[in-house]
């Protein structure tokens, strides 16, 4: 049996909020026919890459329907 194909992942960006700080991101992508397009981003989560490379994966691994993306991230950031 072939194996279903994953139809979101999320993705770290990053950004640099003033000269001195960089603050990272997730970006969630959904699979459109070939390629991956963006459906929603929040650019500025934390300034630790570690949790936010985390919450990418974990994320992704638990193909996390993009409408509670939003949440889902809220819920990281109050328990860290």
């Amino acid at each position: 049996m072939e194996k279903q194909r994953t139809k979101v992942r999320y993705q770290t960006i990053c950004t640099r909020a003033d000269r001195q700080t960089v603050v990272y991101g997730l970006q969630c992508m959904e699979a459109c026919r070939d390629t991956w397009v963006p459906v929603d981003v929040i650019e500025d989560i934390s300034t630790a890459p570690d949790n936010v490379l985390r919450m990418a994966e974990r994320f992704t691994a638990l193909e996390l329907s993009p409408l509670h993306f939003r949440d889902a991230v809220l819920d990281q950031v109050s328990a860290l």
